[in-house]
């Protein structure tokens, strides 16, 4: 993987990201991404330097600093659900996919009961993932900003999301 993403810069989409966080209309991230490509939007000199505070960012290998970095409201935060290629806890196969990280999901279904959600760039695809934001839908007032999926023109969303969102 590294060999593989040596060398990737982020995309007008990241670089646009970075500059929702600097303006506070964006405050965590939710990514099934093991790149590093949010992390180098941030670092950007275009960015960098307006964000509130340096990007905080958690996944696997430390779930519990999510835990303290939503607490503490840190924002802007990643948190990345599947991992980070440089550490040793990520999930990319098939099997490993099957169960999302325990308090990972806890959080992310809580502030699905919070929050908006923006979908970008991600499929459904991940069982895990779905699951969590089908049981969000459990919480008092779920997606209480909206629950919003972006997909290309001319694509069609997979079954998987298209029943959460009617649902």
């Amino acid at each position: 993987l590294e060999d593989r993403l040596r060398g990737c810069k982020p995309s007008y989409g990241h670089l646009c990201l970075a500059a929702l966080m600097t303006l506070d209309r964006v405050r965590i991230v939710w990514t099934t991404n093991f790149d590093q490509l949010i992390e180098k939007a941030c670092a950007h000199p275009t960015v960098a330097d307006k964000l509130p505070r340096a990007l905080a960012v958690a996944g696997l290998e430390l779930p519990d600093k999510a835990s303290d970095l939503l607490r503490d409201e840190s924002w802007p935060l990643l948190v990345k659900l599947h991992g980070d290629f440089q550490y040793r806890k990520l999930k990319n196969t098939a099997p490993e996919l099957q169960q999302q990280d325990e308090t990972l999901r806890k959080h992310l279904a809580e502030e699905c009961g919070r929050r908006g959600l923006a979908v970008t760039g991600y499929s459904g695809r991940d069982a895990s993932v779905m699951s969590t934001l089908s049981e969000a839908l459990d919480a008092k007032a779920p997606f209480p900003h909206g629950l919003f999926w972006f997909i290309r023109p001319g694509e069609k969303p997979v079954q998987a999301a298209q029943d959460l969102i009617v649902r």
